[in-house]
């Protein structure tokens, strides 16, 4: 429950709330000090005034009754209490012989005859709302009886209260009035600090350091104005040298960009055509080749041709890619792997009648270091399983699978279902030049080459990204 009631702090009062609430604080405190100072003086002075009427009554009484105590005439000595008629607050009056029996009493009209069996000779006790007070008769030194009386003080518990009640309104009365004039006079305080909080919050949001502040006097409040308008100014100056700063630095780097641009533009030119060069010099070859194939009758070496031909198109497909791709630095290899795979079947279209080529290639990007040796690896792999895995005709099926592993290494497989190798070949001891080629690419990609028995034939070389 206590969570959900606010906590007022006087500190996070507003300065107009704060002043309002000091003076009428002030203003009370004063009043009650004032008030609680008068009941007590009131009191005191009326319970010496109650004591002192009280001790000259008894001492008349008392000399008044010498001489029916001396007598024994208890009916004169009770027409002489009588008088306390007339002081409506005695409540009961007796007259004591010296042994302690009464000689006489008095009683107010309705109250209780309630008479202490023996006295004292001399005090004064108050008790609740009473006062009792024994006081001796004398007679030539001697004490011939004594005088007892009990007074009432609801008189003085009903002022008391009056003058409590007075008291209470007149601090009332006057905490309004105070009040009503505090919020009057407290903006001649609250009012410039409130102007300099609102300027204050004004410079923050519009970071208009040009703002000044209106001084309105020369005491406190005005030396804070002087302040604040000096701190504008200093931070108005150090804002014009940090915006002529800020300008330089913008037009320098603008410039600095524009020529970083233009040489980027330069660049990105000279390396697309440097790329598309390779690549057209690559098809040269290529063509020579082709040209020089023509005059060649021997098979075995017409093969040697045609399979330079595919490597040097393999490396020319990748420039191609290069200069074709955003960055010129990274090729899009899923890309690349299919164009390969078209211009392998386009090149071997009668080796291909019943074998399928199939590919599944993640959106692998890599660069020309990786692209070519990658490229060249694909190129082999496939061009060896075209050649001599699906002899007289056989049907079968080629799969090219590349991907990037959980350790951002890439993964390249390259597997057919056709006769497989011959029992007992190692690899990694063949004098072929395609799979020469082969390890010597892997290598090269800081990459492992994998022979996995099986139907078929399947390699896989992983390699870092």
């Amino acid at each position: 429950m206590n969570r959900l009631l606010p906590k007022w702090k006087f500190q996070d009062f507003s300065i107009r709330r704060k002043l309002a609430l000091i003076t009428l604080l002030a203003t009370f405190l004063g009043l009650f000090i004032a008030v609680s100072a008068f009941i007590v003086v009131e009191r005191i002075t009326f319970r010496q005034n109650v004591f002192r009427a009280l001790s000259v009554n008894a001492e008349i009484i008392g000399t008044n009754s010498t001489a029916a105590l001396v007598f024994d005439d208890p009916k004169s000595a009770g027409e002489i209490l009588s008088a306390f008629q007339a002081e409506r607050h005695v409540i009961l009056a007796a007259i004591y012989t010296p042994q302690g029996q009464i000689f006489a009493t008095y009683t107010r009209k309705g109250a209780a005859m309630e008479f202490p069996k023996n006295p004292p000779l001399y005090g004064d006790t108050i008790k609740k709302n009473t006062l009792t007070m024994s006081r001796p008769i004398t007679l030539d030194g001697e004490t011939v009886g004594v005088l007892y009386l009990k007074y009432d003080l609801n008189e003085m518990i009903t002022r008391f209260q009056r003058y409590l009640m007075i008291g209470l309104g007149v601090m009332g009365i006057a905490g309004l009035i105070s009040f009503g004039i505090a919020s009057q006079l407290q903006k001649t305080i609250s009012g410039p600090i409130l102007y300099l909080a609102g300027l204050t919050r004004l410079v923050s949001e519009k970071k208009d350091y040009s703002i000044r502040a209106e001084k309105s006097s020369k005491d406190e409040i005005g030396q804070l104005m002087n302040g604040f308008n000096e701190m504008l100014e200093q931070i108005q100056a150090r804002d014009r040298v940090l915006r002529r700063y800020q300008n330089e630095l913008e037009k320098r780097v603008r410039e600095r960009t524009q020529r970083l641009q233009a040489s980027l533009k330069e660049k990105e030119v000279l390396l697309k055509e440097i790329h598309h060069r390779v690549k057209n010099n690559l098809q040269i070859i290529s063509s020579l080749l082709y040209l020089q194939s023509k005059h060649v009758k021997n098979p075995q070496i017409l093969s040697l041709f045609k399979e330079s031909q595919d490597r040097i198109r393999s490396m020319a497909l990748i420039h191609e890619k290069l200069y074709q791709s955003p960055d010129m630095v990274h090729v899009d290899f899923a890309e690349y792997i299919q164009s390969l795979t078209v211009y392998l079947a386009n090149s071997y279209g009668a080796l291909l009648k019943n074998v399928r080529i199939r590919t599944k290639v993640e959106d692998v990007f890599l660069s020309i270091d990786k692209g070519i040796p990658c490229g060249l690896i694909v190129n082999e792999l496939v061009t060896n399983a075209l050649k001599y895995a699906f002899p007289n005709g056989r049907k079968g099926e080629i799969r090219i699978h590349l991907r990037r592993m959980l350790d951002r290494r890439i993964m390249l497989m390259v597997s057919d279902n056709g006769v497989g190798f011959p029992e007992g070949l190692d690899f990694q001891k063949t004098d072929t030049l395609g799979l020469q080629l082969v390890r010597n690419l892997a290598q090269q990609l800081n990459g492992c080459l994998e022979y996995l028995p099986g139907k078929g034939t399947r390699f896989r070389i992983t390699f870092p990204a």
